[in-house]
């Protein structure tokens, strides 16, 4: 949850955004806004359109895409792209040097932060470039997908001994 000196942070850099850029400030684009400060760090497009549903707040997809990828210009959000096809959306400032952990099976996303590998990369130095920040996504398998995945796989195998 955000305190109020963030939420008017945002506010502000958005209010900023908008008229620098001859755009209209819209109610619907002000209570989405409004409800995507309210979500967690990482969130899909449908968590927000069940947010606006539970305050009885339609508006169509289009507008929720379009919001979003307004947000994201104006340095509200960011858009993560993992391996499948479904965008998540991030308030910023993100965190430095976080890992996010993709479970190719469930598509469940998991932040870690590895203050060793924080050290690593900040150790490193390029021509030509200065980090200011970094973020690494590392597919793989949860814990609950392997279990069950090897459960599955030793049944198989159980099914195959019984038919011989």
């Amino acid at each position: 949850m955000l305190d109020d000196k963030s939420k008017s942070t945002i506010l502000s850099k958005y209010a900023s955004y908008i008229k620098e850029n001859n755009l209209r400030s819209t109610p619907e684009r002000d209570v989405i806004l409004a409800q995507v400060l309210e979500l967690h760090d990482l969130f899909e497009l449908e968590d927000l359109r069940v947010r606006m549903a539970e305050i009885s707040y339609y508006v169509s997809n289009a507008t929720l895409y379009n919001s979003l990828n307004l947000f994201c210009r104006c340095g509200i959000l960011y858009k993560h792209q993992f391996d499948d096809a479904t965008s998540r959306y991030q308030r910023m400032p993100m965190r430095n040097g976080v890992q996010y952990l993709i479970c190719r099976e469930c598509r469940k996303v998991k932040m870690v932060k590895d203050p060793e590998f924080m050290s690593f990369v900040n150790t490193k130095r390029y021509n030509a470039f200065t980090i200011d920040q970094f973020n690494v996504y590392v597919y793989g398998l949860c814990n609950n997908c392997l279990r069950r995945l090897k459960k599955e796989a030793l049944l198989k195998k159980e099914v195959q001994n019984c038919r011989k």
